[in-house]
């Protein structure tokens, strides 16, 4: 870079560091963070062989299909353990890094320095982007996106030296993005317009091409059937990721006519709250059919309207059309039309999509700049512009602290949200807080019963309170809608246990292990009642089939231990004894145990 690329590349580095480094003091938040890191063995024990080949076949976990994100969560728990500091500045990191490439990118496009460093900070410190750098399980955003740079940044190497290397570049970095995260795969689509302007390399009504470095449309098209193959691939994976995951919402529960108008309401609403970013919330419910006719007719006017326009000024204005069909194709994938989940929109999925109107607003703006002869003031317009964002996204950005100032932040600006009362309660119970958080529980499922997570983390918090047979209710209820919820079972099992009633207990406890043979928590309560049952070989088989899975847990070893020498097998009993001290040297029990065979 020169000299005057990297100043400002240092600049905006700097000024996306001041605005998001408070991250490094926040903690893990209830939604996500905990399921998909504290709480998934295969990334909290850290980066290694069986970590890499569940990241690569564990389509469905979650409802995600997001390998490359896997694996960084992975290594950061490798470098970091679940220290949540070390996971909020890799975030940091790579948004850090996504607006330099940004700005270097649209530079050499463009050849326009001011304006790019405009889009960039702008990136840098909007408010809508404080969701994808403080949220840790949204890593799929940042590191999806600086793939998707590298992609841009190897492109533009391509127009200007084409040749095999730098196209097998692009396909490979675009690969790398969709495994981080699906939501690219209209991105082939994004440079054929960047195709158009600014490299101006196709004239859009020619399809055969004319004009000295210009080529036809049927030819620019033909160059990205590889890449479009890879979004295809990449749809039918995600598609059925959220299938397998539970993750889809079928159409008899929100028909297509909902879905449309939600969605063509949430392109006015990202548009509107990118130029006054008030209310924003980690969640927003659902309307159904809470939008009025009016609402969704303005929605469509506006969309049709401003397309329009955009198109219609092409030769004039060629930034108008590629900014806003930016915007509008690269939000296709999660505008709702495939409704993925009960929100009806999140600010994480403007993350690429807001450049497209960055791009509008900085060479836009110039432009009236120097129709009304203020260039002097623009400066300092951009400058105050950044300023603003930077400090709503400073604010925003503490709410982000921790998962109860978070979801009371998320209800003092939406009403009907069962998932921040739903959260909030997770937050409250965390903290050992078990009446209020009882009472968020109770609030989200007056507005939603039928959310059975909501409702089976209702009964988990009152097992912690010793209210067993309400909590035994719960899970009853969870299973009758859900009977192949094999949490719920493990849930029931604990109660009735709890409650005295050990052959109901291991009956819930064999449905569990039933459902999912993986699941070596419900094998290790299976074994343990079993073991109480006196059913002594059977605990053994359990024990063991645990251990397969859990290889590195010395509670189960000397579980194990502990039953095979009640069976008389005193030298296999040895070897779990000491695998247990292997594991865990401090083991008392395991040094007490083996110290009394015979």
């Amino acid at each position: 870079m020169r000299t005057r690329e990297w100043f400002v590349a240092l600049a905006l580095a700097a000024l996306t560091s001041a605005v998001f480094w408070p991250v490094s003091r926040h903690g893990f938040i209830e939604l996500d963070d905990y399921k998909y890191i504290l709480e998934n063995p295969n990334v909290s024990a850290g980066l290694g062989g069986d970590g890499l080949r569940w990241a690569f076949t564990s389509w469905g976990y979650e409802g995600n299909s997001d390998p490359l994100t896997w694996l960084s969560h992975m290594l950061d728990v490798s470098l970091y353990g679940l220290n949540p500091a070390g996971h909020h500045v890799t975030n940091l990191l790579l948004h850090m890094l996504n607006t330099v490439l940004l700005f270097t990118v649209l530079w050499r496009m463009t050849g326009f320095a001011g304006r790019s460093a405009f889009v960039a900070a702008l990136f840098a410190v909007h408010p809508l982007h404080v969701e994808s750098v403080a949220w840790v399980a949204e890593r799929k955003d940042v590191l999806s996106a600086f793939f998707l740079m590298l992609t841009l940044q190897a492109y533009e190497r391509y127009v200007r030296r084409p040749g095999l290397l730098w196209y097998v570049a692009v396909a490979f970095l675009f690969l790398l993005g969709l495994l981080a995260k699906p939501m690219l795969v209209t991105f082939p689509f994004v440079l054929l317009l960047l195709d158009g302007w600014p490299l101006g390399r196709v004239r859009f009504l020619d399809f055969r091409g004319g004009g000295r470095g210009t080529r036809g449309l049927g030819r620019c098209l033909g160059e990205k059937a590889p890449l479009l193959g890879l979004s295809i691939a990449a749809s039918a994976v995600a598609y059925t990721a959220q299938s397998r995951g539970g993750a889809l919402v079928e159409s008899e529960l929100l028909p297509l006519g909902q879905r449309a108008a939600n969605a063509v309401w949430s392109y006015a609403a990202y548009v509107e709250n990118m130029v006054w970013p008030a209310g924003l919330a980690v969640y927003y419910p659902h309307p159904q059919d809470g939008l009025s006719a009016w609402q969704v007719i303005l929605a469509v006017i506006g969309l049709a309207t401003a397309t329009s326009l955009a198109i219609a000024g092409w030769r004039r204005r060629p930034y108008l059309a590629v900014g806003w069909l930016w915007y509008i194709g690269t939000l296709v994938p999660v505008i709702g039309l495939i409704q993925f989940g009960g929100h009806a929109r999140a600010d994480r999925f403007t993350y690429i999509p807001l450049i497209g109107l960055l791009v509008i607003i900085a060479w836009g703006g110039q432009e009236l700049a120097e129709v009304w002869h203020f260039s002097r003031q623009a400066f300092a317009g951009a400058v105050a512009v950044t300023a603003a964002c930077a400090v709503v996204a400073g604010i925003q950005v503490t709410y982000w602290q921790d998962g109860e100032t978070l979801f009371r932040s998320a209800l003092t600006v939406t009403t009907g949200n069962s998932v921040a009362h739903g959260g909030l309660g997770d937050a409250l119970s965390n903290q050992g807080r078990l009446a209020d958080a009882i009472v968020e529980y109770k609030k989200a499922l007056e507005i939603h019963p039928k959310d059975y997570a909501i409702r089976q983390n209702l009964g988990n918090t009152l097992a912690k309170s010793g209210r067993f047979e309400d909590a035994a209710l719960q899970f009853r209820q969870v299973i009758g809608f859900q009977p192949t919820n094999d949490r719920a079972y493990y849930a029931l099992g604990l109660a009735l246990f709890n409650l005295g009633r050990t052959g109901e207990a291991i009956g819930a406890f064999w449905e569990a292990v039933r459902i999912n043979p993986q699941y070596w928590e419900a094998h290790v309560g299976y074994g343990n009642l079993l073991t109480t049952a006196g059913r002594l070989p059977e605990a053994a088989q359990s024990f063991q089939r645990a251990l397969e899975l859990h290889p590195t847990d010395a509670g189960i070893s000397f579980n194990l231990g502990e039953v095979l020498r009640d069976l008389g097998r005193n030298d296999e009993a040895r070897r779990c004894y000491q695998e247990a001290l292997r594991l865990r040297p401090d083991f008392t029990p395991a040094t007490l145990s083996l110290g009394r065979l015979p």
